[in-house]
């Protein structure tokens, strides 16, 4: 008895769990439950990233690394104002669109996998962090119709409960920077 009680503890807290509980969430349009286990003013966010990266990449093809620094300050100047100013509408838009069940737009091109097929695993980069890989496809760059596999990374950090800090549950924080670049390069980016 002991051991299936420390069992369920163990599972109650790991990131699969919180994963799981954001997942059924979103599937189930609750957003309570995905405020519990995502930080919706980071992935809010998400589009004027897009735009950023996309605009990085679009630079530094044109002018190299120069270029792409240039972007790269540029975009994180305009970012900063369009989070500042638009934040809160992009937070309730987001908001709107977990109640209605249409997330896909935020993501580029990028189509999780259906059913479990979507989840890449979760690699843990420290005790209070970890990546979470969803895998899915894209548009092809090369010919529209054709799609290629991609992967996105989400960060996830722990929360510590209220009572010891314990239970804690882990938190979708945002996408993983070079999962960003990756998303842009496979899905966004068209040349």
């Amino acid at each position: 008895m002991i051991l299936l009680l420390a069992l369920a503890f163990f599972a109650r807290n790991s990131p699969h769990y919180s994963v799981l509980r954001l997942q059924q969430g979103l599937e189930q349009g609750d957003l309570n439950v995905v405020m519990r286990y995502a930080d919706l003013g980071r992935f809010a966010e998400l589009p004027v990233e897009l735009s950023v990266a996309m605009a990085a990449a679009g630079m530094k093809e044109a002018a190299g690394g120069l270029g792409e620094a240039l972007a790269n300050a540029f975009g994180t100047a305009i970012g900063a104002a369009v989070k500042q100013v638009g934040g809160q509408v992009a937070t309730q838009e987001l908001r709107s669109r977990i109640e209605k069940r249409d997330l896909i737009r935020l993501l580029g091109g990028f189509r999780p996998n259906e059913g479990l097929s979507w989840y890449g695993g979760i690699e843990s980069i420290g005790g209070d962090a970890a990546i979470l890989t969803v895998v899915g496809t894209c548009d092809s760059r090369e010919s529209k119709g054709e799609r290629i596999g991609s992967r996105l990374g989400i960060e996830l950090i722990k929360v510590r409960g209220a009572l010891l800090g314990l239970p804690y549950d882990w938190r979708a924080n945002g996408v993983e920077a070079n999962s960003l670049r990756g998303l842009v390069r496979d899905c966004v980016l068209k040349f």
